[in-house]
């Protein structure tokens, strides 16, 4: 199929306007559907982040496109940033409320060198070391691509590092024990801090018996980072649209 090449520039240069409030009811767990045009949940993020830029208006009609993505959240603008870099395709990015509106706007604001819950002694028990070592060099150049990815993009970063905290003094041994795991065979420098430590140099957290510090780990400002994925995208020349059925 051919690529719908033309961008609604007519749009104003603005952002696509809410057709609908902010219904503080949806519950993503149960409710059908996201809903069609609806406001930003009021969130900091949100709050902070500054006007949305522009975006190329709701779909009117059916139209061609090489590569549809469904959500415009950070997994589908950067999906559109690198197929439009890598391969020079011009994906159309389909949103059905406003630019991030779900989950990448409402979170902790987090980047880390992580797979889910588990930790790296866990991947051993349960996929065994080859994978646990593939996983871990999988999820580092995740972490290298999202730093490259922000270089250019204000979203407030704060490099540092990650602190699993630990609140009473019967959690350090397990948090020590993972800490050699991570540098005898992840070859990952995690330290292990006290509570002065922690309170002195990180977070002033009364109740803090210890931390394990990893060496990656970013804080950086959700909304800023889903409006500048929205900014690189519709530069790499994807379109995005927003109020789709």
């Amino acid at each position: 199929m051919e690529a719908v090449a033309t961008r609604n520039v007519l749009n104003g240069g603005n952002a696509t306007a809410p057709s609908r409030p902010y219904d503080p009811a949806y519950d993503p767990l149960h409710t059908p559907t996201p809903g069609q045009g609806r406001e930003y949940a009021p969130t900091y993020w949100i709050g902070t982040a500054g006007e949305p830029p522009a975006d190329d208006g709701p779909i009117t009609h059916d139209i061609d496109v090489d590569v549809a993505i469904i959500g415009s959240g950070f997994t589908g603008l950067t999906c559109a940033i690198f197929l439009a870099q890598e391969y020079g395709i011009k994906a159309t990015v389909l949103e059905a409320n406003r630019v991030s509106w779900g989950c990448s706007t409402r979170n902790g604001g987090q980047a880390q060198c992580a797979s889910g819950r588990l930790k790296r002694s866990q991947w051993i028990q349960r996929y065994g070391l080859d994978t646990a070592l593939r996983l871990h060099e999988e999820v580092c150049d995740g972490m290298q691509t999202f730093k490259n990815l922000i270089k250019d993009i204000d979203c407030d970063p704060q490099p540092g590092g990650h602190l699993y905290i630990a609140h009473r003094d019967k959690a350090m041994p397990a948090l020590e024990k993972e800490a050699k795991l991570l540098r005898d065979v992840f070859k990952y420098d995690a330290r292990i801090f006290d509570a002065d430590t922690v309170r002195r140099e990180y977070v002033d957290d009364k109740e803090a018996a210890g931390a394990m510090h990893e060496p990656e780990g970013i804080g950086i400002h959700a909304g800023k980072l889903a409006f500048g994925y929205l900014r690189r995208a519709r530069h790499s020349a994807p379109r995005c649209t927003h109020r789709a059925p």
